[in-house]
């Protein structure tokens, strides 16, 4: 039994390997494209050691307009490869540091990897009857490989979500027959380090991707709740001990923002802007005349917003604001700043009260509109769970939504079924998934939301539509959950 888990496992990741470097190989000049400006500073990061942009003269400003997980990451390249103080041919125009393209495909693909990995021994853990499907399904699934060829945050974040997960399922999870938590096996300084770890994990995903905060609350009000149970009472211990290791990992960044900034930021100085790109009055036109369709042109948006800082007798909180006669002059600033990436302008701009100048505007388009903003949520989780993609040829848009059609209803059985267990302890294991799911469906309801926005939660959804076709296998005379690492 052992020799064909350790096969099945080497088949696996020979699978993925074959797969991901094929992705990687076949577009990795989008590696050259900074879309998210994470080259930039990582290249900066490496460079002078600040984490930052760049102006006009060279000097490099702190920021906070990105999460910094991905940035510390990619920065490390430049210091491996010795290439620290040479020309950079990568990231945003003035970048003196290049991250090397092998160092960004290496990342991607050991994360990738071990996103496969997790992904079976969960399915294992949780003694799924297709485990070794749910890998497959992780290893090819379309958003992940496209998230493998950009220099964005997904291929992290979904990583990390699995990570979470097996830990979860290690410290907290079910047994049959009513045996303990696993977290029961566990005594002082042990209760304390295992507890503090899962708050970690939960942490790192915070500074890989800010909405998974939303999504940690839930984690730690659920690991709360499961005493009850197990032991009649609430698991106070667990869920302050989670709490505290989300704290550690996120307050060093919240201190730095703090003594840099002014300001204790636990995200970025980005929110503002993702808020008012899904409510600001030239989409709201869109959906009121074509309804939830997704191919609203943002050039209009982004030119008015580049003009944020011109002298005019409108604020961009007012309706005025995005109706008057635009500077034809600013065109080409605001296409440079378009597709929903603007580039902070720190040189110009104060990035916290720009922050808090999108933050207003949205939430004056919103009261002024509160109708549309209801139908827009609905529209903007619309997209966020779409089948294929808008872009691209019909036969990979058939492809694509075949494919998620067939997985998204599998996968909502699967939630049936679950919601169909008798109470016990095996709907605890799922907790960390549904929350995840619930969390970043409600997020992306009011924030900007696309396909890719879920990129990081596929492994859970693969998970569910597995679970809910095949079921689990029974074996009263096991655990439910193995112990981490166990390839029994």
């Amino acid at each position: 039994m052992l020799t064909s888990k350790r096969a099945q496992v080497a088949i696996l990741l020979l699978f993925a390997l074959a797969v991901r470097l094929g992705a990687l190989l076949s577009s990795s000049c989008d590696f050259q494209t900074d879309y998210d400006a994470y080259l930039r500073i990582a290249g900066n990061l490496a460079q002078t050691g600040v984490y930052g942009f760049e102006d006009s003269a060279g000097e490099v400003s702190p920021t906070a307009f990105r999460p910094p997980l991905y940035p510390w990451l990619l920065s490390w390249g430049a210091w491996l490869a010795g290439l620290a103080g040479h020309a950079g041919e990568l990231g945003h125009a003035g970048s003196r540091v290049s991250i090397p393209l092998w160092y960004i495909a290496g990342m991607h693909l050991a994360l990738g990897l071990g996103t496969v990995y997790l992904a079976w021994s969960i399915g294992c853990a949780l003694r799924l009857r297709w485990a070794f499907g749910v890998a497959i399904a992780v290893a090819v699934d379309p958003l992940l490989l496209r998230a493998s060829q950009l220099v964005m945050t997904e291929t992290l974040a979904a990583f990390l979500v699995m990570g979470v997960w097996r830990w979860w399922l290690y410290v907290w999870g079910a047994q049959a027959s009513g045996e303990k938590p696993s977290s029961a096996r566990f005594f002082g300084w042990q209760q304390a380090l295992v507890a503090g770890m899962a708050g970690l994990l939960l942490g790192g995903s915070i500074l890989a991707r800010p909405t998974a905060a939303p999504w940690a609350v839930l984690c730690a009000v659920a690991v709360w709740l499961q005493g009850w149970s197990r032991y009649g009472r609430p698991a106070w211990r667990d869920a302050i001990l989670l709490c505290l290791g989300v704290l550690l990992c996120v307050a060093p960044w919240m201190a730095r923002n703090w003594l840099q900034l002014g300001k204790p930021i636990w995200a970025t100085s980005h929110g503002g802007y993702t808020l008012l790109l899904a409510n600001n009055p030239p989409l709201y036109r869109h959906f009121a005349q074509h309804g939830p369709s997704r191919n609203w042109d943002a050039e209009e948006f982004h030119r008015r917003w580049s003009q944020r800082s011109d002298s005019s007798r409108w604020e961009p909180t007012d309706e005025e604001y995005w109706t008057e006669a635009l500077d034809e002059n600013r065109e080409q600033i605001g296409h440079e700043q378009g597709h929903g990436r603007a580039i902070e302008a720190e040189a110009e701009i104060d990035p916290l009260l720009d922050d808090q100048e999108a933050y207003a505007a949205a939430q004056a388009t919103i009261r002024r509109n509160p109708a549309m903003f209801g139908k827009s949520c609905l529209y903007r989780l619309g997209w966020f769970w779409a089948l294929w993609p808008n872009q691209g040829g019909i036969a990979s848009q058939v492809i694509i939504g075949g494919w998620y059609g067939v997985i998204v209803l599998c996968a909502l059985w699967g939630s049936l079924r679950l919601l169909r267990l008798p109470p016990g302890m095996q709907r605890w294991e799922w907790v960390v998934p549904l929350a995840l799911l619930l969390s970043l469906s409600l997020v992306h309801a009011v924030y900007w939301s696309n396909m890719r926005m879920r990129a990081p939660a596929m492994g859970c959804v693969y998970m569910l539509a597995v679970y809910g076709v095949g079921g689990i296998r029974r074996n009263p005379d096991k655990k439910s959950v193995l112990p981490l690492g166990s390839t029994d």
